[in-house]
């Protein structure tokens, strides 16, 4: 059993009872640059992954809900090194979402 004097000292340290001091890390910067550059390599693979939409035909981008207007959009209003699929998903979204009010509606 503790002590008061104990449970003062570790107070005033700053320590808890529960857990053990934690040591610094280095790691947090480096994972911050890490996270960072595979976060733009992603980009970039989603990019090129999605550059594949432009050789399909116009019934093949229906299919997917998407029209060849929301991929051209896409490429347009994102930089060179920027990942387009967010906005194709939300042009997916927004055709199913139409389509289905249209149905149930």
């Amino acid at each position: 059993m503790s002590s008061i004097k104990e449970i003062s000292f570790n107070a005033a340290a700053g320590h808890s009872l529960t857990s053990a001091p934690r040591a610094r890390s280095f790691a947090t910067p480096f994972s911050a640059v890490r996270a960072s550059v595979s976060g733009f390599v992603r980009a970039l693979l989603n990019r090129s992954d999605a550059g594949g939409l432009r050789e399909l035909d116009d019934h093949m981008l229906d299919d997917i809900g998407l029209t060849r207007s929301d991929v051209q959009r896409a490429f347009a209003v994102t930089g060179r090194f920027e990942d387009p699929t967010p906005d194709l998903a939300r042009s997916v979204r927004a055709r199913a979402w139409r389509r289905f009010a249209k149905t149930h509606y």
